[in-house]
């Protein structure tokens, strides 16, 4: 998250052998999405909805399904009184690479910095002039919290096949219906229909989060204490 009195971003980077996407694919900002969905003039000083010259509330949501598995969505939420600003995006091929790092793999950071330079492109235009340094600039983050669970959400269908080597499977979590993928056998056959699967002889199929041949992205429940349920046919 980065932020001043004339713009706020949401940003993922995902990384990968220690180096980290310099440009972002999953963006939530004032710039785009606030100005479509509040208006030119809802954020920064005298805002309509958050008036930055007064302190006002943040909550950055890294959003799962239900099982805590898939980390899929970014969403923020801007509130000041009774004025409430919700951005959000679903990226769940980009974060896809998060989703086992953001589950106590990452450390927290708060700072302030200089970007006179205009090396990050965040703000609206509110008729505001360059600053030639930020020697007097300061901030104040106050009543900081985490909260380590809650904020989920079933992942809805892409609408697209599934790739070659997987099918999707729509299974129950908790109460909640949520899409996962099977990956089958080349010298086999199987098919979904939904909730549904028929399996040929000589097949085993993994049931995994997302549609790749990784260890990762087997889906491994958290079941001591819990139980699997399921319909049998076997008369076929």
């Amino acid at each position: 998250m980065q932020a001043n009195l004339y713009g706020f971003e949401s940003k993922a980077h995902p990384c990968a052998n220690g180096t980290c996407d310099a440009m972002s694919q999953c963006i939530i900002g004032m710039q785009k999405q606030g100005v479509r969905d509040y208006g030119e003039d809802a954020y920064g000083p005298n805002g309509s909805f958050i008036d930055t010259n007064a302190k006002f509330h943040v909550k950055n949501e890294f959003v799962s399904t239900a099982d805590y598995q898939t980390f899929w969505k970014l969403r923020t939420i801007l509130s000041q009184n009774d004025s409430e600003i919700v951005m959000e995006a679903d990226c769940r091929d980009y974060l896809k690479s998060l989703s086992d790092p953001i589950e106590g793999g990452m450390g927290l950071v708060l700072s302030s910095w200089d970007n006179t330079s205009v090396g990050e492109d965040f703000e609206l235009d509110w008729g505001q002039s360059k600053q030639e340094n930020c020697d007097a600039a300061s901030n104040i983050i106050s009543n900081f919290s985490v909260k380590q669970g809650g904020s989920t959400e079933n992942m809805p269908d892409d609408g697209e096949d599934a790739k070659d080597g997987f099918l999707k499977y729509v299974i129950d979590i908790d109460g909640n219906t949520i899409t996962k993928y099977l990956s089958t056998k080349e010298w086999s056959t199987a098919e979904t229909m939904e909730s549904s699967l028929t399996i040929s002889g000589n097949n085993s199929l993994f049931l995994r989060d997302t549609e790749d041949h990784s260890s990762a992205s087997i889906f491994k429940p958290t079941i001591r204490g819990g139980s699997i349920s399921y319909d049998v046919d076997v008369s076929r």
